[in-house]
């Protein structure tokens, strides 16, 4: 078994704790966001706003602000919640591959798998879990693409099916920093 497969799951747990949210399994802000907390938020960039530690920029959505300690957004509504991060070699190098890694964890059913010119997108529902251990449905996506040589996953879950496909659409407008 790959261990980062299993450390991965994990480290999600992590970064959405560090994000201040009151549910691990479910982005969005609470009292303790970044700009709630006191965190600063990044003034936008020529071209977007800067992705934290990632050479990238995106145009972010009305309420959708930087999350403290990880490089991506949420809103205080829950509608937006994305992580970027950089491919690293011991990830998944196809879609089929990033699929069966995704069927190991908390999956329970796939939703859309499709491949685009720079990588692919994929959404599915896994199970989530709240803090007083009660589980629902997250509607989780990950988006593959290549910009400029290097390979980038943004990624996220959601209690809202319907928020899906706008936080897909953002991650596929994040491009390299001019």
């Amino acid at each position: 078994m790959n261990t980062v497969r299993i450390v991965a799951p994990f480290a999600l747990l992590l970064a959405l704790s560090a994000c201040g949210t009151a549910d691990f399994t479910a982005p969005g802000a609470t009292a303790g966001s970044a700009v709630a907390a006191g965190g600063s938020e990044k003034p936008a960039a020529a071209g977007g706003t800067e992705i934290q530690d990632l050479p990238l920029v995106v145009e972010l959505p009305a309420g959708a602000v930087p999350n403290d300690g990880g490089s991506g957004f949420h809103s205080a509504d829950e509608s937006i919640y994305i992580m970027v991060k950089k491919v690293g070699e011991a990830e998944a190098k196809t879609m089929e591959a990033a699929k069966k890694a995704s069927e190991e964890f908390l999956f329970k059913k796939w939703v859309k798998s499709e491949k685009t010119a720079d990588g692919w997108i994929l959404s599915w529902i896994a199970v989530g879990m709240d803090m007083s251990g009660k589980e629902y449905d997250s509607n989780s996506f990950s988006v593959r693409r290549k910009i400029g040589e290097v390979d980038y996953e943004c990624y996220g879950g959601l209690k809202k099916a319907a928020d899906v496909e706008k936080n897909i659409k953002l991650c596929q407008a994040i491009k390299a920093a001019p």
